[in-house]
C-alpha cells in the first residue's frame, strides 16, 4: 500500500463506492470543436434509500475509460470537477480516492492523553450505568 500498488480501504468507504458505482447515472458528450469528452454525472440510483443527486465527493474512486483522458472533463450535475480532484492515466479519467489517513490511533498507557481518555470513558460509563 505504501508503494501505491494496492488500495487498503475501510468497509464503509468500499460499501459506499459499490453503491455509487452500481447506481451511477451519467451522460457522455463530445464537443468536436474543442476535441473534448464531457462526462456529466446526474444521479445515483439507490434501491434502498432512494435516488439522490451526488456531490463530487460522493464519487471518489469512480473511473471511466475514455480514448483521450487528457481531453476529458467530469461534471457533476453540470458543475465541472476541479482538476485537483481528477486522476488521469492511460485511457482513464476519474475522481481521486480519499487522501491517505495516517493517523496513529494507538495511545500509550500512562501518558497524559491516555489518562484523559480513561477519565472520559469512565465518565461515560457512569452515565450509562
Amino acid at each position: 500500500q505504501d508503494q501505491g500498488e494496492i488500495l487498503v480501504a475501510d468497509t464503509p468507504r468500499l460499501l459506499w463506492y459499490n453503491l455509487v458505482q452500481s447506481g451511477l447515472e451519467y451522460t457522455v458528450s463530445n464537443e468536436p470543436q474543442h476535441s473534448t469528452t464531457v462526462i456529466n454525472v446526474t444521479q445515483i440510483k439507490d434501491p434502498v434509500n432512494g435516488n439522490f443527486d451526488p456531490t463530487w465527493q460522493d464519487l471518489r474512486g469512480v473511473t471511466w475509460f475514455v480514448p483521450h483522458p487528457q481531453n476529458a472533463e467530469i461534471e457533476v450535475d453540470g458543475q465541472l470537477v476541479s482538476e485537483a480532484d481528477i486522476v488521469r492515466s492511460t485511457g482513464t479519467i476519474g475522481i481521486a480516492w480519499y487522501p491517505p489517513n495516517t493517523t496513529n490511533w494507538a495511545v500509550a498507557q500512562n501518558t497524559p492523553t491516555y489518562e484523559r481518555l480513561d477519565e472520559q470513558m469512565k465518565a461515560r460509563a457512569a452515565k450509562i450505568g
